[in-house]
């Protein structure tokens, strides 16, 4: 590994300390960040309507979104459904940085990612359902899945295509 990837895999642990941070400020101001805008309504919908609540075919966010729809099936209590609901924003955004250093190895898309993320929570930390901000965590796990993809010289359209057979590049 050259020295640069070794500064980079540094900086993306406290990168990765960073982001645990702020799952720890959602955690400690879960009410705040739940209980405002957006975030209630959607809690509010998933919990009283039968069906999973997606208004204007948000499926990007149904990783945080459908939180409140399985506490309400697991008949959990409100306290804790909106308790898992305000962490699973960041609960998300934390895995996928833990994806990025441990199991694609891309040091830099973690710690843009950790960056982002600090931005975002200086200008808006209790505005929880901008769907933006999920949408980013999703690049950054396409981006180091194809990256990851590219260095292992591993074709996934070929490998799509014949799954059986062996890519071009490992001839």
């Amino acid at each position: 590994m050259d020295p640069e990837q070794l500064v980079l895999k540094r900086i993306s642990k406290i990168a990765l300390a960073a982001m645990t941070a702020l799952l720890v400020i959602a955690i400690i101001f879960y009410k705040e960040r739940v209980l405002f805008a957006d975030t209630a309504y959607y809690a509010f919908n998933n919990l009283n309507y039968k069906p999973y609540f997606n208004p204007t075919n948000r499926y990007g966010a149904f990783i945080t979104t459908i939180v409140p729809y399985l506490g309400r099936l697991l008949h959990l209590s409100l306290k804790t459904i909106l308790f898992c609901y305000a962490i699973s924003f960041n609960l998300f955004f934390l895995s996928v940085n833990i994806l990025l250093v441990y199991r694609f190895k891309q040091y830099g898309l973690a710690v843009l990612m950790a960056v982002y993320y600090f931005l975002f929570v200086s200008d808006s930390s209790f505005l929880l359902c901008a769907e933006i901000h999920e949408a980013i965590a999703w690049m950054f796990l396409f981006f180091a899945i194809s990256f990851f993809l590219i260095c292992a010289n591993i074709s996934s359209f070929t490998r799509i295509l014949n799954p059986n057979e062996e890519s071009e590049t490992h001839m």
